[in-house]
């Protein structure tokens, strides 16, 4: 998930978490098509019991 064609299929979030020891990371897309993946991410030291997304 957040991997896009335009980004070099590369998961922004899942790097950065990993780089930053975080435990846990959370991703809602806003926008998916054929070339684009984007949106808000929740990275976490603590489990992430609950989330949800909300696009505007």
């Amino acid at each position: 998930m957040g991997a896009s064609l335009w980004n070099g299929d590369f998961n922004h979030v899942q790097f950065l978490a990993e780089d930053a020891g975080y435990r846990q990371y959370i991703h809602s897309l806003h926008e998916k098509n054929d070339w684009v993946q984007y949106g808000t991410a929740i990275l976490s030291q603590y489990p992430v019991i609950e989330a949800y997304g909300l696009s505007f």
